[in-house]
């Protein structure tokens, strides 16, 4: 830096415009996130499922509820976890294939199912939900979506918000499952107000099964029972699943 004894003029640094403070950490909020129950159940890879995605706010009070810093738009996150690929195989007796995995990925697609507090009796007075369905964006795993109200109740710990989206499983995975994780901020994603649990175990892929019980393909070598060879796609397949019964001569 510039002296006095120095041509020119004297530089300094302003360290108070070089940082941002926050005045309060985010709120919790709870997520859930249950499978809507069809005929037949969507569970096999590469089926679509819808899910009610459901928001609790118990954490919040009259003295500190959720509310946006300006306006009454605040916006939704929500985030799938990512599938573990495959890496090459370092083992000389065995070669392993890299294997990029699909991943789970969403329908955008938001449907408000309810934005209020419960409703004692839903057959008469259903929940309140939002006027209009909201306009859902997916940007690579990350859907989100602007709320045009603010949450308001004087008794938070009946107060939901409900939304069904669907989502679609990967159709080279079974016997494994993805997580979801949410937050909300504002519409320039600079804020964040809330911040909710992470849901694990989220709509795990079932093994396929076929008439044909006597006989199967196997992956010779490994287990088909071990999670960690299942990660990487080993399992037990029916033949009528892996084979076209007509060129395969079943």
């Amino acid at each position: 830096m510039n002296d006095d004894n120095d041509a020119g003029p004297i530089i300094d640094t302003n360290w108070v415009f070089d940082q941002v403070a926050v005045e309060a950490a985010p709120l919790d909020v709870t997520l859930a996130a249950t499978k809507v129950v069809t005929d037949p159940v969507k569970e096999f890879p590469g089926e679509t499922a819808a899910v009610d995605f459901v928001w609790t706010f118990a954490a919040n009070t009259a003295e500190t509820p959720f509310t946006p810093l300006t306006g009454t738009e605040w916006m939704v996150h929500l985030t799938l976890g990512a599938s573990t690929d495959r890496a090459v195989g370092t083992d000389a007796a065995v070669q392993l294939y890299p294997k990029d995995y699909e991943d789970w990925t969403w329908t955008p697609t938001c449907t408000s199912v309810q934005f209020g507090n419960d409703s004692e009796d839903v057959e008469t007075t259903p929940h309140p939900k939002l006027a209009a369905d909201p306009t859902c964006t997916d940007d690579n795993g990350e859907l989100t979506f602007v709320v045009p109200e603010l949450p308001t109740s004087t008794d938070w710990s009946t107060w939901s918000m409900k939304f069904q989206i669907s989502v679609t499983m990967p159709s080279d995975r079974i016997l494994q499952s993805t997580t979801v994780d949410s937050y909300f901020s504002d519409l320039n994603d600079e804020v964040v107000y809330a911040v909710s649990n992470t849901v694990t175990s989220f709509l795990a892929t079932s093994k396929p099964t076929g008439t044909i019980t006597t006989a199967a393909l196997v992956a010779f070598g490994k287990d088909p029972d071990n999670s960690d060879q299942q990660g990487m796609g080993v399992g037990v397949y029916s033949s009528i699943f892996c084979m076209d019964p007509d060129t395969a001569g079943l």
